[in-house]
């Protein structure tokens, strides 16, 4: 399957664009008859005489707080092969509210595909060595571990919760050693390693690439990668509900693929997303939050020709000190399997002390106290306080991060 789908991207990726206008209309009319079939869409009225892609528009936007508690109502009914194996995917609630999402093995397949294809893209080759620093890391950094090689691959972990003063040397030797080829990264940890690099003057190995996603990448990060590593970086966007997908060109603007989802941006700059491949669950013109700036569907130089943004906002990551220094970045996991958990925010204070502020359906005990365990585990040697709060602290912007440091270090 996975090869198949390859070929499928390939081929959309390749065609003109007299011919992608009309792929996309019976992508859109695919994904408004599957969407027919589920329990929110189905009293839904929009005529297929017009071009698919108008009687789209003419539906309502669909809000994350529409699909919290409701996700079930969205997933079609109709039924395939691919849909008999699936996986549930939840976003972290870093935006204010968890929402999951049913997936089909078709579905996963699919947007690994698009994955491939734009890494091939910038410059991320199969046989390329990678080295990962992201939240997700393997079983055996529970124990303290700070690099892992997997064997028979090209792939290495590096502890995205290690990186301290202290411990930056070994960062160094390790990828002296290595020399990958590609660091796959988030950006808040990639900008704590390059910072400690910088601050305490050590020099290392730099990989030819750097890819980034799940968080906003910020004009500061990139003025420190060109004083450090001087390397090229690409970013990709997309959220855990799949309404969207985005990766930046070589030119450095962000294209909305257009045989991934249908984007818009309304006169507030949001970008609302309809996904045109999967197959279970099915969310039309969905709000996403997130903002960009200067949109628009003129010729890129790159030969893309998607819709494409200069920048993507609305996406935040911060990291947590503890006792010993050593610096924490996405702390979603402490969250993670607490059902009765809305939404959540950890908060550092100035005086180092970490506040765990939750929206909750009722009042749980046993639930505040595995949340403390979980960070406490995380973050050894600061004080830690779980709150309920009616809602959580937001920006001046409006949007609500999962981590805010009022600590200075």
């Amino acid at each position: 399957m996975q090869r198949h789908l390859n070929s499928v991207v390939l081929n959309q990726r390749q065609m003109s664009r007299e011919q992608s206008e009309v792929a996309l209309e019976r992508l859109v009319e695919a994904a408004l008859r599957r969407a027919k079939s589920t329990q929110v869409y189905a009293s839904y009225k929009y005529s297929l005489d017009m071009p698919s892609t108008l009687a789209l528009r003419t539906l309502p936007l669909t809000q994350k707080e529409d699909l919290h508690g409701h996700e079930d109502e969205y997933i079609t009914s109709q039924k395939s092969l691919s849909s008999l194996f699936s996986t549930t995917a939840t976003s972290s609630g870093s935006s204010g509210l968890s929402v999951s999402i049913k997936r089909s093995i078709r579905d996963v397949a699919f947007e690994q595909a698009m994955l491939n294809w734009w890494r091939s893209g910038v410059g991320w080759q199969p046989n390329h060595s990678v080295s990962i620093l992201r939240a997700e890391f393997p079983k055996e950094f529970e124990a303290g571990e700070l690099f892992l090689n997997i064997p028979k691959t090209s792939r290495s972990f590096m502890n995205a919760y290690q990186l301290s003063d202290q411990s930056v040397s070994k960062y160094a030797d390790f990828l002296n050693r290595s020399r990958p080829d590609v660091i796959y990264a988030i950006p808040t940890s990639l900008t704590i390693l390059l910072q400690l690099l910088e601050s305490n003057s050590v020099d290392s190995y730099a990989p030819k690439l750097i890819v980034t996603s799940s968080e906003t990448v910020t004009s500061n990060l990139r003025e420190l990668l060109k004083r450090t590593w001087d390397v090229p970086l690409f970013d990709w966007y997309g959220n855990s509900e799949r309404t969207s997908a985005a990766g930046q060109c070589r030119n450095g603007r962000y294209h909305f693929f257009w045989n991934y989802a249908v984007t818009e941006v309304t006169a507030n700059s949001e970008v609302v997303g309809t996904p045109l491949q999967f197959r279970m669950s099915q969310f039309l013109r969905y709000a996403s939050g997130d903002s960009v700036e200067d949109f628009s569907t003129e010729p890129c130089g790159c030969g893309w020709f998607d819709p494409h943004v200069k920048a993507i906002g609305g996406r935040f990551g911060d990291y947590v000190v503890s006792a010993s220094g050593s610096r924490y970045a996405t702390l979603s996991p402490v969250f993670d399997g607490e059902t009765n958990v809305i939404a959540g925010q950890i908060i550092q204070r100035a005086s180092g002390a970490l506040d765990v502020n939750v929206v909750m359906m009722q009042e749980d005990a046993a639930a505040f106290e595995r949340m403390a365990s979980k960070l406490s585990a995380r973050v050894p040697g600061r004080q830690v306080s779980v709150h309920r709060v009616q809602e959580l602290q937001k920006t001046a912007a409006g949007k609500t991060k999962m981590v805010i440091r009022e600590f200075e270090g």
